[in-house]
């Protein structure tokens, strides 16, 4: 991981500055950025992207056949539902599915991860750096897309882009088994799962602190959280200290003038 910047006009990351050293234009501010390869069929979180909505869905409609049984049949109907071809049928559907994604996911390929965090939040762009036709269309992309020249960036060619604000963030975890970050916007859904090394998470880390370490309204690891006594003296108000020093200088002076009076008022010794 490494402190970069985006420059608009060459579409890549350059170092920070005022100009890009590349076309002289102007780049965007600094952030943190780092890649990660990885197959989608062997990822749990591209699994988890279509089969959290079809599965549920497919529940809701045999929930629903059973309740509308249920209702004009009463138990005997429902019994005799469960006895027929409907349980089979809703399996060849359930592995007729299961076989889709495998083969959608499949067909996808290597792909490359191209993370980035700033001040505002996460940005996931997914990079094909083989891509074809077969590939693209099993991701729901038409295969013009690799005749666009804005889409083709330094380590692929740009097949999606997905950001996250800090703000919408609702709920963090870690698994460090996996070496990922999980985070969920909002808490019950999970909007991006990042692969963290060791080095991208100590730089990570503090901006995530900084970031969410105190909001209240956002569920974090022990390990993310700010401490309460920093958090306390962030919040407290500081003293103002602007008007201490003139109102010593005037007591003190006060306090000299009582005493000059009091020394001439004081008869001479014999």
């Amino acid at each position: 991981m490494a402190q970069s910047a985006y420059c608009k006009t060459c579409r890549r990351e350059v170092l920070p500055g005022s100009l890009c050293p590349f076309c002289g234009g102007k780049i965007s501010g600094p952030h943190l950025i780092w890649r990660a390869s990885r197959l989608p069929v062997a990822d749990w979180s591209c699994w988890n992207a279509p089969l959290r909505l079809a599965l549920p869905t497919l529940m809701l409609g045999a929930a629903a056949l059973a309740a509308a049984e249920g209702g004009f049949g009463g138990w005997a109907a429902v019994r005799r539902l469960l006895q027929g071809e409907t349980p089979r049928v809703l399996g060849l559907i359930t592995a007729a599915l299961l076989a889709a994604v495998f083969l959608l996911l499949l067909l996808q390929g290597r792909e490359t991860l191209e993370i980035t965090a700033d001040k505002t939040g996460l940005c996931v762009r997914r990079l094909l750096a083989r891509p074809s036709a077969v590939r693209l269309l099993a991701r729901l992309r038409s295969p013009r897309l690799m005749e666009r020249q804005e889409a083709r960036l330094e380590y692929g060619l740009l097949v999606g882009e997905e950001r996250l604000a800090w703000r919408d963030v609702r709920r963090v975890a870690l698994w460090p088994e996996k070496g990922q970050a999980l985070f969920y916007a909002p808490g019950w859904w999970l909007r991006l799962a990042l692969p963290v090394t060791g080095e991208a998470w100590e730089e990570l880390a503090p901006l995530m602190r900084e970031k969410l370490g105190r909001r209240k309204d956002v569920a974090l690891p022990p390990a993310l959280r700010q401490p309460k006594s920093s958090a306390k003296a962030a919040r407290a108000p500081r003293p103002d200290r602007s008007l201490t020093p003139p109102e010593d200088d005037a007591l003190l002076r006060e306090i000299a003038a009582m005493n000059a009076e009091l020394e001439a008022a004081e008869p001479p010794e014999p």
